[in-house]
């Protein structure tokens, strides 16, 4: 479960990065969150 949940994180987290570039280049400190 655990890998199958990190892994729908990883995919939100990339539609994030598609659908803002903008935000994620102004606060690149959210990937770090998001990676953590």
């Amino acid at each position: 479960w655990l890998a199958e949940q990190s892994a729908y994180d990883m995919w939100q987290a990339e539609q994030r990065l598609k659908a803002a570039p903008l935000q994620v280049q102004r606060a690149p400190a959210m990937r770090d969150l998001a990676a953590a």
